[in-house]
């Protein structure tokens, strides 16, 4: 993380160990389900799986399937994404991302009027190494923003679903976690040593999740479905008095952001083997400018003026809506009704525009205009279902030049002198590769 002053300032121990440990400058990884897939029937599909989804998936993407679903399924599974990804020819060092998925779903025995009607499911993703992996960056970090700035996390995803008719579910559900709020504190203590005092709190943080599904014919499905805006605030102040002098910064950040979503989506079976596949959604990322560290307040100064004021160097553009297009093909090429054994493969394509303003100015937030692929395999067989799926994602190269009237001048001396890592082309492209394997059992 990096200081903007506006004057020299003295070291300032106490503020610099509480705040740096809080934003690292270390690589971060990506949300599996928002940026990838929510289990691997899923992931072999490009995620088109709205009008389809009936297991523990449907709590992220329309909870309204829960309402079909017939049994109580039990799944567990692991995921693994690997960047190719560079910025001005140099890797932005983003880990591997490896974790592990639970989830159920199954009706709830109720008896009389709600009988067969009301259902309930979870999906849950655990990191492999962390529970929260959070990083607000400086506001010309070279970065890839929709990877970068949406953090891997503990993906937590409870729904219910009510079935209101044969076919027909709806659903709602919750994308909960927790952000960070509070202060610290240092004062010099009897002794001249810095006695030193935080208070941070933890503060729920949830956004909904809305589905309708329904079945129109038995070879029809419909779905709409709306994903709230999700965020994980950070507002910590730091108010210290050491030697007679007045130490006052407010830190503040926005990371893990994942934008309002609404969608909808059909499913088409031609056949009892083959599944057709289209989702559509409409993604508000217009309230969003990037996960960047604000930093305002007051630090004190040897000489004039007396304080040196903490401020961002400018603001930051906001991101423009986009509509995102995936489709999904799934056909089983072996059945056997005397084994009860299915092997299917699937298929499945995405097109997501950047959301992304033109990098001209100071900030250096590469993305481009993506397309995903996807391949995947399921075995059925009996209760147990098996399935294993590969996904790409290629982002088309930018080259963009920067304005030098944008940035900042660093010197007096006679023609722009800049460190921004983005001067004077940005230049960027790549490739994230991701996989996983889910088993389900499916109860009596």
């Amino acid at each position: 993380m990096k200081l903007f002053l506006s004057s020299p300032c003295l070291p300032l121990c106490f503020s610099v160990s509480v705040v740096s440990p809080l934003f690292s400058s270390s690589p971060t990884r990506a949300s599996t389900a928002d940026v990838f897939s929510c289990g691997s029937r899923a992931g072999g599909m490009s995620g088109a799986v709205s009008a389809l989804a009936d297991d523990f998936s449907a709590a992220f993407y329309n909870p309204g399937g829960l309402a079909l679903a017939t049994r109580t399924s039990l799944s567990a599974g692991l995921f693994l994404a690997v960047s190719q990804l560079s910025v001005n020819k140099t890797d932005p060092d983003i880990r591997s991302a490896f974790g592990i998925w639970f989830g159920a779903a199954l009706p709830i025995p109720l008896g009389g009027p709600l009988r067969d009607r009301l259902f309930a499911g979870i999906a849950y993703y655990h990191p492999a190494k962390s529970l929260l992996y959070e990083i607000g960056g400086a506001y010309d970090d070279l970065s890839f923003a929709l990877f970068q700035n949406r953090i891997q996390r503990d993906i937590i995803l409870p729904a219910l679903a009510f079935r209101f008719a044969d076919g027909w579910g709806l659903g709602v559900g919750a994308n909960a976690f927790a952000g960070a709020s509070g202060g610290g504190g240092a004062i010099e203590g009897p002794s001249r040593s810095l006695e030193a005092s935080t208070e941070i709190a933890l503060t729920t943080v949830v956004a909904p999740v809305v589905g309708l599904r329904g079945r129109i014919t038995s070879g029809f499905d419909f779905s709409l479905f709306y994903r709230g805006e999700f965020s994980v605030p950070f507002d910590i102040t730091i108010d210290s008095r050491i030697a007679d002098r007045v130490v006052k910064v407010h830190v503040q950040s926005r990371t893990l952001y994942t934008p309002s979503v609404w969608g909808a989506g059909i499913a088409v079976r031609p056949s009892s083997r083959l599944r057709l596949a289209l989702d559509g959604a409409w993604e508000q990322w217009g309230r969003f400018s990037g996960s960047v560290v604000v930093i305002d307040g007051q630090l004190p100064t040897v000489g004039t003026p007396p304080v040196a004021t903490l401020n961002p160097p400018q603001s930051l553009a906001r991101f423009f809506d986009i509509i995102t297009v995936r489709a999904g093909v799934e056909w089983d090429v072996y059945q056997s009704t005397r084994a009860d054994t299915r092997l299917s493969t699937r298929f499945g394509l995405r097109v997501e525009p950047t959301p992304i303003p033109p990098q001209h100015g100071a900030t250096n937030l590469a993305d481009a205009d993506k397309l995903g692929a996807s391949l995947g395999f399921g075995l059925a067989w009996g209760p147990l279902r098996i399935d294993l799926h590969v996904d790409a994602i290629w982002l088309g190269t930018i080259r963009i030049d920067k304005d030098p009237a944008r940035l900042i001048d660093e010197s007096t001396a006679a023609g722009l002198q800049t460190t921004n890592p983005g001067y004077p082309q940005l230049h960027a492209g790549g490739s994230v590769w991701s996989g996983g394997l889910t088993v389900t059992g499916v109860l009596p």
